[in-house]
């Protein structure tokens, strides 16, 4: 059976409805569900002897990390033999978040064997997943991006929304099987859902992702003020780039995607430093033949917030982000980008005033070009 999140009030209806990867339920006609049938879905999959790996996107941000860690403490819950792993090293607004919450970051583990189970959180793309999925055992999907190749109808549970943050979905989920969220896994789901929703600021933030929040929060006796001093300190670490190349800059939040056949590459930088921007811009072209290369792409782009003082001097925020840099690279790069975003502001370089989002924007902007 196939799941297809839509709303907290329809979780789990599962075994009344034939729903495939392409369809779904008419919720309102839906009959109630017997209770703990996402239990009994979970006791009806082919688990094994053998550990089941719970993985986030390879080059993980937080809520690929933390959302694997809550995901995989979830199933040890309910008798699943389930750990956390990551496939590429955590980034330095992971590794900050995680000494202050108090939690560690899973294990490097950048391959499986052939057979190895596995469960994927924070995406559905083989090119993104662990080296070695694509001849795994995959026994669920926990995600908020577009459908991708890993979802097929042989695996048992795909729960996805494109909504803020998958902790936000993993924290239903424990909703949904009846276990308490303990302090340990609060944290762990906060420190996710506050790094992808930037603190509930971001444009695609939900609803739901309030709730999460919230209860999360309040649980741990964190209030809004504390959580904004968090934040702010996140973000410092997430922009921090002391003692990293210009490739290892470009990668630090990078993702690789097979559109129409055509194999691309995104990266995302942040520089609050807004009087040296052209110099992160050369930098960043400089790398990006490397990351073409070595990640065996057609073409790569990165995505480059532009940020400048901010004009309410009211604020607690000094600087605002006032648009995005679009940097190319390879063949048929400069048509993609100019057809998505407009003309180049020089070679290499094209610019957007609105802040875009790579999965919300840029993402489906580029996909409906190459799709053509």
């Amino acid at each position: 059976m196939k799941r297809n999140a839509f709303s907290l009030s329809h979780l789990i209806i599962l075994a009344f409805c034939a729903v495939f990867l392409f369809t779904s339920c008419d919720w309102n006609d839906s009959p109630e569900m017997p209770e703990n049938a996402f239990r009994e879905l979970l006791a009806s999959m082919d688990w094994g002897n053998d550990t089941c790996y719970v993985y986030g996107h390879k080059t993980p941000d937080s809520d690929a990390i933390c959302s694997s860690l809550a995901y995989a403490g979830l199933m040890r819950s309910l008798g699943y033999n389930c750990v956390a792993k990551i496939s590429s090293k955590a980034n330095n607004e992971t590794k900050y978040i995680s000494r202050l919450f108090g939690f560690d970051i899973p294990a490097l583990k950048p391959s499986v064997t052939p057979g190895t189970r596995l469960i994927a959180t924070d995406h559905e793309e083989y090119v993104q997943s662990v080296d070695g999925a694509r001849d795994s055992r995959i026994l669920q999907i926990v995600d908020h991006h577009q459908e991708g190749d890993m979802a097929t109808p042989d695996i048992a549970f795909i729960y996805r929304d494109m909504i803020g943050s998958t902790c936000t979905l993993v924290w239903e989920l424990f909703q949904e099987a009846a276990i308490p969220v303990d302090d340990a896994a609060a944290h762990i789901m906060l420190a996710g859902l506050m790094s992808d929703t930037r603190n509930l600021a971001k444009d695609n933030t939900t609803r739901r992702d309030s709730l999460a929040w919230l209860s999360l929060s309040d649980q741990l006796h964190l209030t809004p003020d504390s959580l904004a001093i968090v934040y702010s300190a996140m973000e410092e670490f997430l922009t921090s780039y002391d003692g990293m190349s210009d490739y290892d800059i470009f990668i630090s939040d990078y993702k690789d995607y097979d559109i129409s056949g055509v194999d691309v590459g995104i990266g995302c930088v942040e520089w609050k430093e807004y009087a040296t921007m052209d110099n992160l811009i050369d930098r960043m072209l400089s790398a990006m033949p490397q990351a073409l290369a070595e990640k065996n792409r057609k073409m790569v782009f990165c995505m480059a917030t532009r940020y400048a003082p901010n004009p309410d001097s009211e604020s607690a925020s000094k600087i605002v982000a006032t648009g995005t840099y679009i940097l190319y690279y390879g063949e048929g790069a400069r048509e993609v980008a100019e057809s998505a975003i407009g003309p180049s502001l020089r070679e290499g370089v094209c610019y957007s005033e609105e802040r875009l989002s790579r999965k919300t924007k840029f993402v489906p902007m580029i996909t409906e070009i190459l799709s053509k």
